[in-house]
């Protein structure tokens, strides 16, 4: 299996377009969003798209 990191610091609509992206890849992989301190809402957002939407893979995010 193949871990995918993303770093977000403050842009949580680009790491959901990643995410979203990544729904349409094959392949045996978990995803990994470190979120680097965002003073903004990104946290919460990351927190209601991977709670709320059905995904093909793993996703975990962890707060830095």
């Amino acid at each position: 299996m193949t871990a995918i990191i993303i770093l977000n610091w403050n842009g949580w609509q680009d790491t959901i377009d990643c995410l979203e992206s990544l729904q349409r890849c094959n392949g045996d992989f978990c995803v990994v969003i470190a979120d680097n301190g965002s003073s903004d809402i990104s946290r919460e957002k990351l927190e209601d798209y991977i709670g709320g939407t059905p995904m093909n893979y793993p996703c975990e995010l962890v707060c830095l």
